[in-house]
């Protein structure tokens, strides 16, 4: 779409990407799973990052 700008967003995974979604809040494991669903659409590829 043009002009459409996608979001970014953070979670806290290990160094291949791998969530601990037990780890999560609640609050935050929906997030990431809404982050998910909409991946593609509103968010980009995930990507590892180090801090």
């Amino acid at each position: 779409m043009a002009g459409h700008s996608r979001q970014g967003c953070a979670f806290p995974c290990d160094r291949h990407g791998h969530v601990e979604l037990d780890a999560l809040s609640t609050q935050v494991r929906n997030g990431y799973f809404f982050a998910r669903a909409l991946v593609g659409r509103e968010f980009d590829l995930p990507a590892v990052q180090a801090r």
